[in-house]
């Protein structure tokens, strides 16, 4: 295997899914301290503003990254390790509408976190008047509350967890998943055939024992 200093995991700050700093790290960020606790190798994942890390594993080599989502615009730049969870993705809106698609076109204002796949879905759906904001949550949900966006397009579990706690939680409402995707572990090009052979045995090693399930309840 490459040597542990070779290999670099990187992420950015976005719950449920990796946590900079809280109570907990986020469940992706659990599942690879799992994995690399089983290797026996100790790496630990590092925070980047995430267009940095996508980046850092795309233009790199030995990087591994998460969380990812799998879309047509990414398909080719990564390899795709281990497919983790489902991910839905949904408009937030603080005035009482649960919006559809075809609803929120009409919008004029509509804030998401630039390089992700909801801007990607957005822009292949023609929407044009986007706010776009490097933050997964506290930026929007400053739009948000404000009233200087209509809708916030984000994922279902990153909304809930960031609402948690906030005073207008109570007055914001969740449309029906408009698109369902997954959610990935995943690697620069250029990485090590066999660590990415050892993350795969041991991820589904813990799938089979439990922990994985075990993992995943603690955030829902």
């Amino acid at each position: 295997m490459a040597a542990k200093d070779d290999i670099q995991i990187v992420t950015s700050d976005l719950s449920p899914y990796s946590i900079d700093v809280g109570m907990r790290p986020g469940f992706m960020v659990e599942i690879v301290l799992k994995i690399e606790e089983r290797l026996g190798t100790g790496r630990t994942p590092q925070f980047y503003p995430w267009s940095r890390a996508q980046k850092l594993t795309e233009l790199g080599k030995n990087h591994l990254i998460f969380p990812l989502t799998r879309t047509p615009e990414r398909e080719d730049a990564y390899h795709w390790l281990i497919d983790v969870a489902p991910i839905e993705y949904v408009f937030v809106t603080l005035d009482g509408r649960e919006l559809t698609l075809e609803e929120a076109k009409k919008l004029n204002r509509i804030t998401v976190q630039q390089s992700t796949p909801f801007q990607q879905f957005l822009a292949r759906h023609n929407f044009t008047s986007l706010i776009t904001t490097p933050s997964a949550s506290e930026t929007p949900l400053r739009l948000l509350e404000s009233g200087r966006v209509q809708a916030w397009f984000t994922s279902k579990a990153l909304a809930q967890y960031a609402l948690e706690g906030q005073r207008f939680a109570q007055k914001a409402k969740m449309s029906e998943p408009i698109k369902t995707s997954r959610v990935f572990i995943a690697s620069s090009k250029d990485f090590p055939a066999d660590i990415q052979r050892a993350y795969q045995r041991i991820f589904y090693d813990l799938v089979e024992d439990g922990t994985i399930d075990y993992i995943l309840k603690q955030y829902r």
